[in-house]
């Protein structure tokens, strides 16, 4: 008997997780890597003028750049 199971890429770790620029993929998702999303919500706001109160904008848009890219 066959069982199956979700299709899941499996991304080699190193002790501190995948190194930078190298993203998950969890259940047929590609998952970008929090530094890599940090990194680029952060220039967003060095982009704006270092204006508060963005944050959450900048994340989902970082992240969501770097899920396309892939």
């Amino acid at each position: 008997m066959s069982v199956s199971h979700p299709q899941v890429a499996i991304v080699p770790k190193n002790q501190n997780g995948p190194s930078h620029g190298q993203a998950k993929v969890v259940e047929n998702e590609i998952v970008p890597h929090e530094v890599d999303i940090a990194k680029l919500a952060y220039e967003r706001f060095e982009a704006r003028g270092s204006v508060h109160g963005f944050d959450q904008e900048d994340w989902v848009s970082a992240e969501r750049e770097l899920k396309s890219r892939v």
